[in-house]
């Protein structure tokens, strides 16, 4: 029987062919099996993961940042947003569980405007952003800039996402500002 040995011949060779090239395995690897897709970048802390927006750089790394989870800017430095996570010892966390995020906006809004400097134009109402209920509310500084706050409660930490609109630059539209950071919010992940 030559052709059954031949065949036998041509499937091992198959087989060693596949053993030494693991690559073109058809098994997934463990980068295909992570749950953070890979063009999602990692917060100063660890625990965060996001999308970088397009027309945006990653400042992270600044030294100005240093006490800031994610700090992104506009490519034209006319605007930005910065994700601080708010340090809630355990009855504040139970607090903020029950009361829910209205409470913790109301202070970190008035810690905002203490010196009178900004000006609330929408006061802290709840929506929804990928089935989970945010935070929001927009406040004017003296100096024209807007600023949108978004409060995301994630399981064990709550994150302030800060936009800031600069007033004196013309081709800065406030909306379009609010909306990367709507989006930004969106691509969380932790």
């Amino acid at each position: 029987m030559p052709g059954f040995t031949y065949w036998r011949c041509v499937v091992v060779l198959l087989l060693a062919l596949v053993s030494i090239f693991p690559g073109c395995s058809t098994a997934p690897t463990s980068r295909e099996t992570s749950t953070i897709p890979l063009s999602y970048a990692t917060s100063r802390n660890g625990l965060l993961y996001y999308r970088l927006p397009d027309g945006w750089f990653d400042a992270t790394t600044d030294a100005k940042s240093a006490g800031s989870v994610v700090w992104l800017m506009r490519d034209d430095y006319a605007a930005s947003i910065v994700i601080d996570e708010i340090m809630l010892d355990a009855p504040a966390r139970e607090a903020v569980r029950h009361e829910g995020l209205l409470r913790l906006a109301q202070l970190t809004m008035s810690l905002s405007s203490k010196n009178g400097d900004a000006v609330v134009v929408a006061p802290p109402d709840i929506v929804t952003i990928n089935a989970r209920n945010v935070c929001v509310y927009e406040m004017v500084t003296a100096s024209k800039d807007r600023e949108r706050v978004i409060l995301v409660d994630a399981d064990e930490h709550v994150y302030e996402v800060r936009a800031l609109a600069e007033g004196t630059q013309q081709d800065v539209s406030a909306e379009d500002i609010f909306s990367v950071q709507q989006d930004l919010v969106k691509s969380l992940r932790w």
